[in-house]
């Protein structure tokens, strides 16, 4: 049962926030993150429909805006530009 709970206690998708990258980083969790530029488009539709299909106990998957807080940080960091 705690299997359950634990593996329910996140949303499929998050921001990617502080608490994320606690969770991927600190937990070295296997991610997919989809970096944005800050507008809602089909692409993060078909993201978190992709998720939902996908989601699993050893994945996380994560939006960012790549213009602001952790998201700039995340993109600056791999190397990716606006």
């Amino acid at each position: 049962m705690k299997s359950f709970f634990e593996s329910h206690r996140y949303p499929i998708v998050s921001e990617f926030d502080q608490e994320a990258a606690n969770r991927i980083f600190g937990g070295q969790m296997k991610c997919m993150i989809l970096l944005r530029d800050g507008t809602d488009t089909d692409e993060e539709k078909a993201f978190r429909e992709f998720a939902k299909e996908n989601q699993g106990e050893d994945l996380v998957f994560s939006v960012s805006a790549v213009s602001s807080g952790f998201g700039q940080r995340l993109a600056e960091y791999i190397g990716v530009k606006e």
